[in-house]
């Protein structure tokens, strides 16, 4: 919005004002609208993420028109241009996965050591993520499983395995808010039935 300020509306002039070429400023428009429309860089349900097609330099260049324009880009550039992993499943060098939240790498060997703790002890994949740590020197696996209640259960801190253990509370704070929303939107119904769960 800064730059649509700062040209007027005019965008073409920013080809002679800023010394780039009529395709990055159509290239810049582009991915604009986009984020606009999407009121994000990401495609869809949040799983896809888009980058402007254009150079450093560029975005830098269009930039230069204001004092203001400058220091916005400096504050979002690097996360703005930073490419996503390019596909989902077991994390490595191109790929990363929100199952596996850890910075250390995983192995399947070791994913499938954790699976076999978790089948051992009747808990399944759903609702539950596995994160890595280390621990003097020794890897340690935590089976992060959403809940709201954090207290002691069936699963808080338990130990399935050598170095493997079950933590109960992952996503307690949002699903808290989940559950406190549900229950005051029951005053807004307007059938019997929808207060039913």
């Amino acid at each position: 919005m800064a730059l649509y300020h700062a040209c007027g509306g005019k965008w073409d002039t920013l080809v002679n004002q800023c010394g780039i070429i009529p395709k990055e400023l159509t290239s810049f428009l582009e991915y604009a609208a986009t984020f606009l429309c999407k009121l994000s860089n990401y495609y869809g349900e949040g799983d896809q993420k888009f980058v402007p097609d254009l150079t450093l330099d560029a975005l830098r260049k269009i930039a230069s028109i204001g004092a203001s324009t400058k220091l916005r880009l400096e504050k979002v550039l690097c996360p703005m241009m930073a490419v996503p992993p390019f596909s989902l499943g077991y994390p490595g060098k191109d790929a990363r996965s929100a199952y596996y939240p850890s910075e250390e790498p995983i192995s399947p060997d070791e994913i499938a050591k954790v699976s076999d703790a978790m089948n051992r002890y009747c808990i399944g994949p759903e609702n539950t993520r596995v994160e890595k740590l280390i621990k003097d020197g020794k890897p340690v696996y935590q089976v992060l499983q959403a809940s709201a209640e954090v207290e002691a259960s069936a699963c808080s801190e338990q130990n399935l395995a050598d170095g493997i253990f079950c933590v109960r509370g992952d996503h307690s704070e949002e699903s808290l808010k989940e559950c406190s929303s549900l229950t005051n939107a029951n005053a807004y119904t307007v059938k019997r039935e929808q207060t039913q769960p």
